[in-house]
C-alpha cells in the first residue's frame, strides 16, 4: 500500500522508531480494513440482488417467494383457528 503521509521525509526520518513502527502498524490496519470493506460491499450487493429474485425472474420455485410463504402462514393460521373452533364446538355440545 502506497502511503502519502502529510509530512516531509525529513520529519519522518526525525520520528522516533517506536512511533514509526506504530504509524506503520496503523497504516497496515487501515489497508486491511479498506480491503474488508470492499469485500463486504460486494457481498451486500450480491445479497441484495438475491433478495430481489422471485420465481418470475429466476429459476426459484414459486414456493420460495415471500408472498407465497406469507399466504402459507396465513392459511396455516386459519386452519388452526378452524380446528380450535371445531374443538370448542364439540366441547360445548
Amino acid at each position: 500500500m502506497e502511503v502519502k503521509r502529510p509530512f516531509s521525509d525529513k520529519d519522518w526520518l526525525d520520528t522516533p522508531e517506536p512511533v514509526k513502527a506504530y504509524i506503520i502498524h496503523l497504516e497496515q490496519l487501515i489497508g486491511q480494513m479498506l480491503k474488508k470493506q470492499d469485500e463486504l460491499e460486494k457481498r451486500i450487493e450480491k445479497l441484495e440482488a438475491q433478495s430481489k429474485m422471485k420465481s418470475q425472474n429466476s429459476s426459484k420455485p414459486p414456493s420460495s417467494d415471500v408472498s407465497y410463504q406469507a399466504a402459507a402462514i396465513e392459511l396455516h393460521t386459519d386452519i388452526e383457528a378452524m380446528h380450535e373452533a371445531v374443538e370448542l364446538n364439540q366441547i360445548t355440545q
